[in-house]
């Protein structure tokens, strides 16, 4: 669930209209939010959250007041996992119900709040009808390389789909130095996953990953790792569920279990804010429901049909050059990625009809990316700063000089994101990992 007024602006200027109107559909829904209470306390004060609720607050204040967009960061659990499935459906439906009304000209008023209301509550009671499943929203890429292992992690969590995926361990940031999987060729390690918000930007994340390393017995990986999966994780105790050793710990942020089982090594991270999710590591609950997702190691796999292509395929390596800026920060394991970005992405510049990216998500709590458009220079470049994806709703902006480098920096949540320009080239770095990480990455940045 994401809208910002930045994509409907020109639209609205072409129709004639105020460019805010191009806000009214979000501001409406941010309004059926409120009257349910399903806005975060964490970003909206009390008084805040009625004066949406009742219609009083001014349109151009709700816009500053959301930095003009909404994200599923500002819903309660309830609200983000109906924005996630039926957002777009609510785009459709408002389209329907103002067709009525030349394009642009819905103004912000009672009466069509009360619309929007009326047409949000039947897609709510839609959806609640058909189960109320909360979509995966995944921000890693789409991947099938190991079709073979999918079986070993579940699709849903209660009504809380997860995206499914499978990968080789060289995706996986695994060093081949890591004495689990010492002396193996890290291309047969395959690794499937279950997540959902399993990314940079959220604090409501959840990760299941079972790798299956071949010739390993449950105590042999045990003993090679010290009864920990990597080096990077703080330990902090052990459960026994169900007949199984589980470990606790956390990474960064993030808390962390794990179980080994012959040629298996399955592993639990969850990031909550709140209680928001029902699995948050460490409880009797969570590590109860967590146990079940691995089937014992005999259990055949089904009949799949070979991946036509893996995580190494070409598309995702589009930019080598660019990868290679992307510090190793002190050899800890991170997966890299360059790909093609559209021009129709708003994240960048009207007019600008493509670009490359490469990304790397680090084991140390940081996200590193780097955009080029070619032909651009640093003046084209800094306007798509604002454009960011990576920026937290109600961030504190500053600015710094960091070495020869003019940052944009945000603070919001526990999050940090850098940005700045280097001739045709914005550079990212965000995460949660703290600020010495970050200036540590910005300094091996271009």
């Amino acid at each position: 669930m994401r809208d910002k007024l930045d994509w409907h602006v020109q639209s609205a200027i072409d129709a004639g209209q105020p460019k805010e109107h191009g806000f009214v559909h979000i501001a409406c829904f941010l309004h059926w939010l409120a009257l349910r209470g399903w806005l975060e306390p964490g970003i909206f004060s009390v008084a805040e959250r009625k004066r949406i609720a009742d219609g009083t607050i001014a349109l151009d204040e709700l816009i500053a007041l959301t930095d003009e967009q909404l994200v599923a960061e500002m819903a309660t659990t309830e609200g983000a996992g109906f924005g996630e499935a039926r957002y777009d459906a609510y785009l459709e439906a408002w389209g329907a119900a103002f067709a009525d009304v030349p394009t642009y000209a819905v103004p912000w008023d009672a009466g069509t709040r009360a619309r929007a209301d009326s047409l949000l509550d039947e897609l709510y009671e839609t959806w609640k009808s058909e189960g109320g499943l909360k979509p995966a929203v995944d921000e890693g890429v789409s991947y099938h390389a190991h079709p073979e292992v999918e079986h070993l992690v579940p699709d849903r969590i209660g009504d809380q789909l997860l995206a499914v995926g499978s990968f080789s361990a060289t995706g996986f940031g695994l060093a081949g130095r890591n004495p689990l999987v010492a002396g193996l060729d890290l291309a047969t390690v395959a690794v499937a996953h279950a997540g959902h918000r399993f990314g940079r930007t959220s604090r409501d994340s959840l990760s299941i990953d079972v790798l299956v390393i071949p010739g390993r017995t449950a105590d042999e990986l045990r003993s090679a790792g010290g009864g920990m999966p990597a080096w990077s994780v703080e330990p902090a105790g052990t459960r026994t569920v169900d007949g199984i050793d589980v470990g606790v710990g956390r990474v960064t942020e993030w808390w962390m279990a794990w179980w080994f089982r012959d040629e298996r090594l399955a592993q639990v991270m969850a990031r909550t804010r709140s209680g928001a999710l029902a699995l948050v590591a460490p409880t009797d609950a969570t590590m109860t429901a967590l146990a079940t997702v691995v089937p014992a190691a005999e259990e055949p796999a089904p009949d799949d049909e070979p991946p036509e292509w893996s995580d190494d395929r070409p598309e995702m390596h589009v930019a080598p050059d660019l990868e290679a800026m992307l510090p190793g920060l002190g050899g800890r394991g991170q997966v890299v990625w360059s790909f093609e970005v559209p021009g129709d992405s708003p994240q960048l510049a009207p007019g600008v009809a493509g670009a490359e990216l490469a990304t790397a998500n680090c084991s140390v709590g940081v996200f590193l990316s780097i955009l080029r458009v070619r032909g651009l220079d640093a003046a084209a470049m800094a306007p798509m700063i604002d454009r960011s994806f990576d920026i937290p709703p109600k961030a504190r902006r500053s600015q710094r000089t960091i070495g020869d480098r003019d940052v944009s920096w945000f603070e919001g949540r526990g999050l940090i994101t850098a940005i700045w320009v280097r001739d045709d080239l914005l550079c990212t770095v965000n995460g949660y990992a703290g600020e010495a990480v970050v200036l540590e990455a910005i300094d091996q940045m271009p």
